[in-house]
């Protein structure tokens, strides 16, 4: 049995056996994301789409549950179909993983609302929020198994101007902190992944507080703010919950785009904070970076500034990590750099358990 594909052998040498033995083509793919639509003829999985997306393997499928309407057997099916074909027609057979949107309840039919964040923290009851992110969790895995889950927003709500302050648990950062170690803590059953889902906080870094409370306007705070304000919530589910995944906003800070900023999500998030998890775009937030805030020449630069920054993922459709093999091949950024996101992509793959028990009962 090959290494990888052994249960029994540690994480890290399932990675590192799995890792050198893809092309660059297929590590690429693992850093890509298609949305479910784009996977369905006539409301069923295609697999002629299925062959034209997924034929060097796929890392995730965002906003997966969104298209499946009918019941949460639907959406298991969906899911399992997805699956199978990563599993059993591309060379390697690596699984794919589903990013779910879940601030207050899986975004899918059948699943339980609850409250909006503001609400909820308005209870002054942050053991509550465990409850609620281990329900989210348990549902969420019934019918996508161990996904990507998009929450908890951790953003600091000070501005009334900005559109989503009902997403964030309210102004006070010290309130968005103990709500959100005890939502990642329900999300990813406190520790034990395979059980649970992994939670991607968001949005680092101080995407509320932007000019004038235009949603990603460049962000208005000094740097001892963005650490000690913003930062204060992240750092706290990065060492008291585990946290496994960050999701970066779109907006710029002192005149870079964060998804293209080495200083704030590998000097600040990784070295400062300690995080050693996954960080993922927000959705077209490369693409943004590029054609609205012109940081960038085209998409084959913004994906070098991407992987450079520390990014893993181009997402919910990915339009700039296509050109990445292009680029290593002529030499303008090191493989090293794609094998760095990979690995990361890869080891929580494996953390989920989704080598091991893919599919979901529908």
């Amino acid at each position: 049995m090959d290494i990888y594909r052994n249960p029994e052998k540690p994480v890290e040498a399932r990675v590192k056996d799995l890792l050198g033995r893809m092309t660059l083509e297929e590590k690429v793919a693992q850093l890509c994301a298609v949305l479910p639509q784009m996977l369905l003829k006539g409301g069923e999985v295609s697999s002629d789409l299925l062959e034209r997306y997924l034929k060097n393997g796929l890392g995730r499928v965002p906003q997966f549950p969104m298209p499946f309407h009918r019941s949460a057997r639907q959406i298991g099916e969906a899911y399992n179909a997805i699956q199978k074909f990563a599993l059993e027609k591309t060379r390697l057979g690596i699984p794919v993983m589903a990013q779910v949107e879940c601030l207050n309840g899986v975004v899918a039919v059948d699943a339980t609302a609850f409250p909006s964040p503001i609400a909820m923290a308005s209870s002054w009851e942050p053991q509550k929020m465990r409850a609620v992110g281990d329900v989210i969790g348990r549902q969420m895995r019934s019918v996508v198994n161990g996904a990507n889950a998009l929450a908890p927003v951790v953003d600091l709500a000070r501005d009334g101007r900005w559109g989503r302050v009902y997403e964030t648990f309210g102004e006070s950062s010290y309130l968005n902190t103990v709500f959100g170690v005890e939502m990642v803590r329900g999300l990813q059953r406190n520790g034990k992944l395979k059980e649970g889902v992994q939670s991607c906080a968001k949005h680092f870094l101080g995407y509320s507080t932007t000019q004038g409370g235009l949603n990603s306007a460049p962000v208005m705070a000094n740097e001892r703010e963005i650490y000690e304000d913003f930062g204060k919530p992240f750092e706290a589910m990065i060492h008291e919950s585990g946290l496994q995944s960050v999701m970066c906003t779109y907006s710029e800070i002192n005149g870079k785009p964060v998804s293209y900023s080495p200083e704030i999500l590998r000097d600040l998030l990784r070295g400062k904070m300690g995080f050693n998890g996954s960080a993922i775009c927000d959705g077209g937030s490369i693409e943004r970076g590029c054609f609205s805030q012109h940081a960038a020449a085209d998409l084959k630069e913004a994906a070098i500034l991407a992987l450079k920054a520390g990014l893993d993922a181009d997402a919910p459709r990915t339009e700039a990590f296509h050109f990445l093999p292009e680029a290593v091949r002529e030499g303008l950024i090191d493989e090293s750099f794609v094998n760095e996101a990979c690995g990361r992509v890869l080891k929580q793959k494996f953390e989920l358990g989704l080598f091991d028990t893919p599919y979901v009962d529908p």
